[in-house]
């Protein structure tokens, strides 16, 4: 029976995960900006790559790889604050939604573990997360032009023996990008 079952998992992942001509490689670069709850739009401007693999099934991995932040809004000095981050950030699981045409509308998730705190009577859990939504132009096989939303989240996990909570608090992000396959 173990034969059978594992057997049936193998062939369920072959075909699930069954590269293909359009499965393979890409990176992608976007110029993205984000919005704060509360605070006027296009308060910060970045520019952002990430690289993944599609599969055949419309299904992708992606992971955010590089952030430049250019302006993130204005400290006191009314200096624009400038950084750039290189390192794994957000990891997307996406799934392109397969139309006939150029246009390819997609959706998924990203997360993040952005913090873990522990000791004997407590523990603090913060993931950092995305709801994405966006739609891709096929420019080629190998270029496409992207516009993606975020809707940006926290989930904290806080708590002892006795309670238990969560929180979630959020922004927005607007990316307009180009995505090159490989």
């Amino acid at each position: 029976m173990r034969k059978v079952v594992f057997a049936a998992i193998a062939a369920f992942a072959a075909i699930l995960f069954a590269p293909a001509a359009n499965a393979g490689g890409y990176v992608s670069g976007y110029a993205t900006t984000t919005a704060d709850d509360g605070v006027e739009m296009f308060d910060k401007l970045s520019f952002d790559a990430s690289v993944g693999y599609a599969f055949s099934n419309g299904i992708r991995l992606e992971a955010d790889v590089f952030t430049a932040n250019i302006y993130d809004g204005l400290d006191t000095t009314d200096i624009p604050n400038v950084s750039a981050v290189l390192g794994v950030g957000l990891v997307k699981g996406l799934y392109d939604i397969k139309m006939d045409g150029k246009i390819t509308p997609y959706f998924g998730i990203g997360l993040i573990p952005s913090s873990l705190t522990a000791d004997k009577s407590d523990v603090n859990l913060n993931i950092d997360g995305a709801f994405v939504g966006g739609v891709s132009f096929a420019v080629n096989n190998q270029i496409s032009l992207d516009l993606q939303y975020n809707r940006n989240f926290t989930f904290a996990l806080t708590g002892n023996t006795s309670t238990i909570s969560t929180t979630t608090a959020g922004d927005s992000t607007f990316k307009a990008g180009i995505r090159y396959n490989f």
